[in-house]
């Protein structure tokens, strides 16, 4: 509608409650509206994107889309241009950089069609604060991952079935096993018989609430047979039951070794082929 009001408009016809429909949306709009020629002149541009660029209406008649793309975003923008006009493609979206009238680079979320043979109609997000705050959540991500594969105790996660998702590297050399061997195997698999029982008891009370977390000490039968002491610590994560666990031999492990090695059924060999 915009692009067929706009082209009436523009040859002279008098239609003003559309004139006045078409002012409305472009005012009232969260996004940046605006209508280009063929040149991607900037003909019609509204208050939201006003913001979004730093330039006042005037100020955008006189420059093009490519004027505010960043400079190393100005040949892709131009190749979608030329395959929206040709007919190649209909419409386009990209998250791509503007550079405002005070300097700064901006992110941007564009949305363009060539709806009309003489006009293109682009809508424009700003994105700049998403894009950083998710840049700043792989940051974290980033270091909280090289935390968990540079500490010395064991951390793993588990569903609430017990289920191995993601352990760092010390739990894979207290336990023998590689993470691939690990995923989807239960901490049952590699528990000495002996201790399931209680270690299943205090696992279900903090799955159900009744234990904000659990501590306790118990032997791991790891991949070469040779059972091993350990604490785990253990609490739940999040209202989907996902749990985090710490676990360390250390001081238990010299201490209370068995002299013969345990040799488990094979559970984990089961998961494992």
């Amino acid at each position: 509608m915009i692009v067929r009001t706009y082209a009436a408009i523009h040859r002279g016809q008098q239609l003003p409650d559309t004139a006045e429909q078409l002012r409305a949306i472009l005012e009232c709009a969260p996004a940046g509206i605006n209508v280009y020629d063929r040149e991607g002149h900037f003909l019609e541009s509204n208050a939201a994107f006003q913001r979004i660029s730093g330039y006042s209406q005037e100020e955008l008649k006189g420059k093009t889309l490519f004027d505010l793309a960043h400079p190393d975003d100005q040949a892709g923008t131009r190749e979608r241009i030329e395959d929206l006009l040709s007919g190649k493609i209909q419409s386009y979206e990209v998250e791509q950089r503007y550079v405002r009238k005070d300097g700064h680079t901006i992110w941007v979320h564009v949305a363009c069609s060539g709806i009309s043979p003489r006009y293109i109609v682009g809508i424009v997000q700003d994105i700049t604060e998403s894009r950083e705050a998710a840049g700043q959540l792989r940051a974290t991500a980033e270091r909280l991952r090289a935390i968990l594969n540079h500490a010395s105790l064991g951390i793993v996660i588990q569903d609430k079935e017990g289920c191995l998702i993601e352990c760092n590297a010390a739990q894979q050399r207290i336990t023998g096993y590689s993470e691939e061997e690990l995923k989807g195997a239960k901490f049952a698999d590699y528990t000495h018989p002996e201790d399931l029982g209680r270690n299943l008891e205090l696992f279900e009370s903090v799955k159900s609430s009744k234990l904000p977390s659990l501590e306790i000490e118990k032997r791991y039968v790891p991949k070469d047979g040779q059972v091993i002491w350990v604490r785990a610590i253990g609490s739940r994560l999040n209202e989907n039951l996902k749990f985090s666990f710490l676990t360390t031999a250390h001081g238990l492990l010299l201490m209370r070794i068995f002299s013969n090695a345990y040799v488990p059924k094979p559970r984990l060999a089961a998961i494992c082929k």
